[in-house]
């Protein structure tokens, strides 16, 4: 039997860790995804990074799920963390993360709306991706 409620994608691309959320969340399937974003994190070996946590499909969490949130920027609030970009649907769900995840208050967390905003904050701190949420082809330039 499956606990886990939600569903999720992780994976990094450069020094930048993707993190896609899907549906309502438990407290187990945070469990889940903060597991793999640690196993990630310490392959990076102290190297700085970045995370992009795309929340556009999110419907929401039980509070156990933010309790398990909370631990999860807890520790990565002494890893070599640059910077964290939340992208939201709404500004209700940004309020209630917020309200619920505390310890985000000593990361440094922009919020944003669209994803490739969020990027390219996180660019500008010198994470680096070869993501495909950009378009990096030649061939829209004009001679």
């Amino acid at each position: 039997m499956n606990i886990e409620h939600g569903t999720y994608t992780v994976c990094i691309k450069g020094n930048i860790v993707f993190l896609q959320l899907f549906g309502e969340f438990n407290e187990y399937s945070v469990i889940a995804y903060t597991k793999e974003i640690q196993k990630l994190v310490n392959e990076l070996n102290g190297k700085p990074f970045g995370i992009l946590v795309d929340n556009l499909r999110l419907i929401g969490g039980t509070p156990e799920a933010y309790i398990e949130s909370n631990k999860h920027n807890e520790w990565l609030s002494t890893q070599s963390l640059v910077g964290k970009a939340t992208v939201y649907p709404s500004m209700y769900l940004t309020n209630v993360d917020a309200l619920m995840v505390r310890s985000k208050s000593k990361l440094n967390v922009k919020n944003f709306e669209d994803v490739n905003d969020a990027l390219a904050w996180l660019e500008s701190m010198n994470c680096s991706s070869e993501s495909v949420l950009k378009d990096n082809s030649q061939s829209s330039m004009v001679a």
